[in-house]
């Protein structure tokens, strides 16, 4: 635990007095008075020293915080309806293995705050890993009460991300290309997101902007939004169009729907109030507003958005537990030598090795990644298939989610032993493919795509994350993987095709077969 964190909270123990709960509570209290601006999320790390396998209990626990709001300038904090000031205290739990039967967000009211118990009730074989608190408003004190004797508070900190990380605008502009918009009209300046929007052109997506310029931060951009949709529809005649909103319009307040009622144009449009800063920055921010959005014009029905929604949380957890979200600068890292752990992955299935290769990936990107399993395994060992699992079900996800899948198997010369899930269910997959393995008595684990979703720490073997994350290669090696290779640039090789692509790692391993007799 850092110095500062130790300085800022204290953790005590009290008895219970509340109803017929009895046990010690555990109590982090904030030692002084925290500026505004710091308590983005406050992670308290937790950890079972015994678990009776095959039994179930519950945390009951309790929050308590300030009901006043803090004295800070009214123009930096956005209004906060009186009834509900805690509607933005988010709670959510990091599991190592089996799922919470309830692990949905909790919004507490401020009269019901003080004192209340919740219950969160888990399954066998569970280690609690993490306890997450984030008040991006209010300054909290966090009571955790619970009657087990041999739980005990590992560290307690402040996180803080000060590197780069994927933006809620991209989320946004990604969805709406997932939803087949045919054009998506930028609202801000002309480079904003210029990547990404450029990148979107080789998926068949046209995008345009405003091109917002000084004065129009002064002044609107509401015209220059009217007339942009209209240049926009007659030039492309798309059937569905999105906007997305940028940091400058939506910081001064642009109306997008105002402006798609004046455009009133023949077609579809999507209006999505997203920027950088949505929520508390995290990229799966502007995909769930954009979700929401196409929900409202009838683009999309509630069932799938609930589903979509409810695993991108699912994978802000999995970044702010395991992956490049978790509270420190983390410095790029390329990562191990792909020849010498191509070596070693061939070696394994020439002698004999049982090996296991798991595709947990993310969408579009699962054609880089499929290149990894593409190489025939007889010409290594024709009596050692590898057991190979993947997130590849042609049944779950948008029509063009479920379409990757398909292409994906069509294309491989391996079928699956196993399929996990959907193509955008990777947060909860990679758990699925453990459960499946578990008792495969396995030497090595190959996990490529969002490996940090994989419970790797559950195996006592040999492993190899691929990741397309420079930040992620020191988080793997952190959560136990014994190798780790980055792939570079998944998003700019897999936009815009319907065919695996080539993969370093997926060249160096059939390379690496071709030396097995030199």
């Amino acid at each position: 635990m850092s110095s500062k964190s130790a300085n800022l909270f204290a953790i005590k123990t009290q008895q219970s007095t509340h109803g017929d709960l009895s046990s010690p509570l555990l109590v982090i209290v904030p030692q002084q008075t925290l500026p505004y601006s710091s308590l983005k999320v406050l992670k308290i790390s937790l950890a079972f020293d015994f678990i009776t396998e095959g039994s179930s209990f519950n945390i009951p626990f309790a929050i308590n915080a300030p009901v006043t709001a803090p004295q800070v300038p009214s123009s930096k904090v956005p209004p906060i309806p009186p009834a509900n000031p805690h509607a933005n205290l988010v709670i959510s739990l990091a599991l190592m293995s089996a799922p919470a039967v309830s692990q949905s967000p909790i919004n507490v009211d401020s009269e019901q705050l003080l004192n209340t118990r919740y219950s969160l009730i888990f399954s066998s074989k569970i280690c609690l890993s993490s306890f997450i608190i984030q008040s991006p408003t209010y300054n909290c004190i966090i009571i955790l009460t619970t009657n087990l004797k041999y739980l005990f508070i590992k560290n307690c900190e402040l996180i803080k991300i000060i590197h780069p990380r994927p933006s809620p605008i991209a989320a946004t502009l990604y969805t709406l290309r997932d939803m087949n918009v045919d054009v998506i009209v930028m609202h801000g300046p002309t480079g904003c997101c210029f990547r990404t929007a450029r990148l979107l052109e080789s998926d068949g997506v046209r995008v345009v902007t405003t091109g917002m310029s000084e004065n129009d931060f002064i002044l609107g951009a509401g015209e220059k939004l009217v007339e942009s949709l209209t240049e926009a529809y007659d030039a492309f005649k798309p059937e569905l169009m999105g906007i997305a909103g940028t940091c400058a319009s939506m910081i001064i307040g642009e109306d997008l729907k105002e402006a798609i009622a004046t455009a009133d144009l023949p077609c579809t449009v999507i209006p999505v109030e997203s920027h950088g800063g949505s929520g508390e920055g995290d990229n799966t921010v502007g995909a769930i507003m954009a979700l929401d959005a196409a929900v409202e014009a009838g683009v999309i029905p509630r069932e799938e958005s609930e589903r979509q929604i409810e695993m991108l949380e699912k994978a802000t957890e999995v970044e702010k537990t395991r992956g490049m979200a978790q509270g420190k600068y983390i410095k790029p890292n390329f990562g191990d030598s792909k020849e010498s752990v191509a070596k070693s992955v061939v070696r394994a299935l020439k002698d004999d090795k049982k090996v296991a290769f798991v595709l947990n990936v993310k969408k579009e990107t699962s054609y880089l990644f499929a290149d990894i399993i593409n190489f025939d395994y007889n010409e290594i060992n024709p009596e050692n298939k590898p057991i190979f699992v993947a997130n590849l079900d042609e049944n779950i996800g948008l029509p063009r989610i479920r379409q990757h899948a398909v292409n994906i198997k069509d294309q491989l010369d391996i079928e699956p032993d196993y399929i996990t899930g959907g193509l955008d269910e990777y947060p909860i997959t990679g758990n699925n493919a453990a459960e499946y393995l578990k008792d495969k008595d396995l030497d090595l684990i190959v996990v490529f795509g969002v490996p940090h979703a994989f419970p790797i720490e559950e195996f006592d073997v040999e492993s190899v994350a691929v990741t397309d994350g420079p930040r992620l290669v020191e988080p793997l090696r952190e959560l136990g993987y014994t190798h780790v290779v980055a792939e570079l640039d998944a998003h700019s090789k897999t936009l815009g095709t319907e065919e695996i692509v080539f993969s370093d790692f997926g060249g160096m391993i059939r390379s690496a077969i071709g030396w097995l007799d030199e």
